[in-house]
């Protein structure tokens, strides 16, 4: 019998989990964002359809600058349409 043993090199390992965390959290601050009302974009002054746009586009063309508006809308931008008390900015 003739085994067919495929080795995959650890770094593309790597990489394919890198891959599919950034796609991870990118989708989960697009999802966010779409669930959350307009009203409450226009209150903390922020645009709902830009913060969708950049986060798909800057995904689409460079994976990690997607990641870093993913983080940036998930970390602060959340907490201001949410209105942590936290940052100052609650209502």
């Amino acid at each position: 019998m003739t085994e067919l043993s495929v080795v995959v090199p650890p770094f593309l390992v790597g990489f394919g989990i890198a891959g599919l965390g950034c796609f991870t959290i990118s989708l989960w601050a697009i999802i966010d964002a779409v669930s959350t009302p307009r009203v409450d974009f226009v209150t903390a002054g922020a645009a709902k359809g830009r913060w969708i746009a950049m986060i798909s586009v800057f995904y689409s063309f460079t994976l990690i600058g997607g990641l870093f508006l993913a983080v940036f809308y998930l970390t602060v931008v959340r907490r201001r349409l949410r209105g942590d008390p936290i940052r100052g900015t609650g209502t």
